[in-house]
């Protein structure tokens, strides 16, 4: 039987007239399957163009560090981890610091959601 999964991008930029950004694709694959590939940022380069690094404990509360990169530009920082759950995805809020381009700042969530058999 076939299972999906929704995976979607969020991210809510800590700048008020920024829009929130939200990409989303339908994956053949159970929840867990794409946690593991979401956590591995040894793959990131197969899935997206945009985020580079993210390494650390990804235990909510505490400290990683992230890269991404925007046409000609990376941006490296820090971030708290607010949710790492292998059935609804990874959240992080960051950088600590706000001097940073407003995609960068603010929440990013990376959301999971079980379609179930189909």
């Amino acid at each position: 039987m076939k299972h999906s999964v929704i995976f979607v991008y969020r991210v809510v930029c800590c700048a008020p007239a920024m829009p929130q950004i939200v990409t989303a694709i339908d994956i053949d694959a159970p929840p867990s399957k794409v946690f593991e590939i979401l956590v591995d940022s040894s793959r990131y380069e197969e899935w997206t163009p945009l985020l580079r690094l993210l390494v650390g404990s990804y235990r909510p509360g505490s400290r990683i560090l992230a890269k991404i990169t925007l046409p000609g530009i990376p941006f490296v920082f820090d971030a708290k981890v607010v949710r790492c759950d292998p059935a609804k995805g990874l959240a992080w809020k960051g950088p600590s610091i706000s001097l940073v381009h407003p995609v960068v700042c603010g929440e990013h969530y990376f959301d999971l959601m079980d379609l179930g058999n189909g």
